[in-house]
C-alpha cells in the first residue's frame, strides 16, 4: 500500500523533484568545474549556495509533500478511504530518502 501512494506523491509532486535533481547536478557540475584545488573562489562560493539551494528545495519538498496526506482522525476515518499510520509514515519516510539521499548518495558517488 505505501508504494501506491509514494508513487501518487511522485506523480504529484515532480516538480519539486525535478528542482532537488536540477540542483544536485549543478552542484556536481560546480565540483568537476573545481578540480582538485577549487581553484577559482568564485565557484567555491557557487558550490556553497548549490548546496544550501538544495537543502532548502529538499526539505520544503518533504514539508508538501508530508502536508499533503494529514492522518485523520477516528471521527473522520468514514471521509477517506482507511489508510494505516504505518503505511503512511513509511511512504513519508521514503520519498525523503529518495529525494535527498538517492540522489546526494549517486552523485557524490559519481563525483568521487
Amino acid at each position: 500500500m505505501w508504494l501506491h501512494i509514494l508513487q501518487k506523491d511522485l506523480r504529484l509532486h515532480w516538480p519539486y523533484v525535478a528542482a532537488v535533481l536540477a540542483l544536485k547536478i549543478a552542484a556536481v557540475w560546480i565540483i568537476l568545474h573545481m578540480g582538485i584545488f577549487a581553484e577559482p573562489l568564485e565557484l567555491v562560493l557557487l558550490h556553497t549556495f548549490s548546496d544550501l539551494a538544495f537543502a532548502v528545495v529538499a526539505g520544503f519538498a518533504i514539508i508538501v509533500v508530508v502536508q499533503s496526506d494529514p492522518i485523520v482522525s477516528n471521527n473522520d476515518d468514514w471521509l477517506i478511504r482507511p489508510i494505516r499510520r504505518s503505511d503512511l509514515a513509511l511512504d513519508k519516510i521514503a520519498f525523503a530518502a529518495l529525494v535527498t539521499f538517492l540522489p546526494t548518495f549517486v552523485f557524490d558517488l559519481g563525483v568521487g
